[in-house]
C-alpha cells in the first residue's frame, strides 16, 4: 500500500503561520538605535547659528542701568561679587541727610562706609555701649532688644534690609547705644563712621549748612519741626482765676469761662458766665 504525500504537503502550504518568524523575533529581542537628538543643541552648532564677530583684544565694559527708589525710608545697596556698596543717593533716606542733592558729597560719603560681613548670633552691638558709627543693612535680619521694666529683656524691632541704626552717633560724641543687637541670620551690613563723617563735613560746606539747618540735637534721635503747644490759648481779656477753654460750640467759637465775673442779668446767682472770644 502506497501512500500519496502530494495532497498532504500541499495542505500543510495553505495553513497560516502561528508563530513569528527568525527575523521577526530577533527585532522585537534587540534595541533599535535611532539618530542621537542632543546634537542640534551642542556648542559646535552653537558656533554655527551664532553671528560672531571678530574684535581686538582689549577690556570690555557691559553697560547697566541702575534702577532704585528714593523716599520710601529704606537704604538700597548694589552687589558686584562678594562686594556690597550703598548707592550715593541713597544716603538720603537718613534723617541727617534728607533734602540734601549734592551728589558728590553723598557719594564721598559712601566711598567711606566699610563692609562688615556677620554670621547668625553673633552680637553686633551692645546696650551702653559707646556708640561711634552708623550702621547700614544690607542684607539679612537682626533683632533689638532691651531691658524690660522687671529686669527681662524685651524685644524692640527686627531689622532687615534697607534698615539702618546708630544714627546719632554721627554727630553726638556721647552716644551711647540704648539697646542690643543681635544678629539673627548670617549677612552684611555697612558702616559710616563719626571721624569719616567729620572729615567729609569740614570739607563740604554745602553739608554743614545743612546740619546746622536741618540736623537733629544729639540724643532726640530725631529732628522736630513742630512748634510746642501753648498751656493755654490766648483770651482777649485776661482776668484773674480764669480757667483754661472748657467748651467748643459748633460755631468753632471758644469759650472761656471765669467764676470770679458777675453774673449778667439772664444767669442765675452763683453760676460762672461764658464769654466767647472770637
Amino acid at each position: 500500500m502506497t501512500v500519496d504525500s502530494v495532497p498532504e504537503a500541499q495542505t500543510t502550504r495553505d495553513t497560516p503561520r502561528q508563530s513569528l518568524s527568525t527575523a521577526a523575533a530577533r527585532n522585537l529581542t534587540h534595541t533599535t538605535k535611532s539618530a542621537p537628538q542632543m546634537q542640534e543643541i551642542t556648542s559646535r552648532w552653537l558656533l554655527r547659528m551664532l553671528p560672531w564677530v571678530e574684535a581686538n583684544g582689549g577690556a570690555y565694559r557691559v553697560n547697566r542701568r541702575l534702577r532704585h527708589t528714593v523716599g520710601d525710608g529704606r537704604v538700597e545697596f548694589v552687589q558686584e561679587g562678594a562686594a556690597v556698596r550703598v548707592i550715593p543717593r541713597e544716603l538720603g533716606e537718613l534723617a541727617l541727610l534728607r533734602g540734601f542733592e549734592d551728589t558728590d558729597v553723598l557719594a564721598a560719603l559712601a566711598d567711606r562706609c566699610v563692609q562688615r560681613d556677620f554670621s547668625a548670633g553673633e552680637v553686633i552691638v551692645e546696650r551702653g555701649s559707646p556708640a561711634d558709627r552708623i550702621h547700614l543693612v544690607a542684607h539679612g535680619r537682626l533683632s533689638r532688644t532691651a531691658e524690660g521694666a522687671y529686669g527681662g529683656e524685651i524685644a524692640l524691632a527686627v531689622l532687615a534690609d534697607g534698615d539702618h541704626f546708630g544714627e546719632d552717633a554721627l554727630l553726638d560724641p556721647d552716644a551711647r547705644h540704648d539697646s542690643t543687637v543681635t544678629a539673627e541670620t548670617s549677612g552684611t551690613l555697612l558702616t559710616l563712621t563719626r571721624a569719616d563723617f567729620a572729615a567729609v563735613q569740614d570739607s563740604a560746606p554745602g553739608l554743614q549748612a545743612h546740619l546746622e539747618t536741618s540736623a537733629p540735637t544729639p540724643g532726640s534721635g530725631r529732628t522736630s519741626t513742630a512748634k510746642p503747644r501753648s498751656p493755654c490759648p490766648p483770651v482777649t481779656s485776661a482776668r484773674p482765676n480764669c480757667r483754661a477753654p472748657s467748651s467748643t460750640t459748633s460755631s468753632t467759637r471758644a469759650s472761656t469761662s471765669c467764676p470770679s465775673r458777675r453774673p449778667s442779668s439772664g444767669s442765675t446767682a452763683g453760676s460762672p458766665t461764658s464769654t466767647t472770644a472770637r
